[in-house]
């Protein structure tokens, strides 16, 4: 999929409505870039719907999970 820059957003994976508190049981702050995801917008307003998540598989390694199949179609 191709998308110009405009269509860009930042998305936090640990979000920021989230207790800050966890943050450092994580190890991250809330803008490290180890907690952004760049994603195009539309995608980004399925992930803040939880229509797909990212979650660890491994110390420098993630996975994304659709939950709703349409939301990355």
């Amino acid at each position: 999929m191709e998308c110009s820059a405009r269509e860009l957003v930042a998305g936090h994976i640990y979000r920021q409505q989230w207790p800050k508190s966890l943050l450092a049981k994580v190890g991250v702050t809330l803008h490290d870039p180890a907690n952004i995801i760049i994603m195009q917008s539309q995608l980004e307003k399925a992930f803040d719907k939880w229509q797909w998540i990212v979650l660890p598989d491994g110390p420098d390694d993630y996975k994304v999970h659709a939950l709703m199949l349409s939301a990355l179609v």
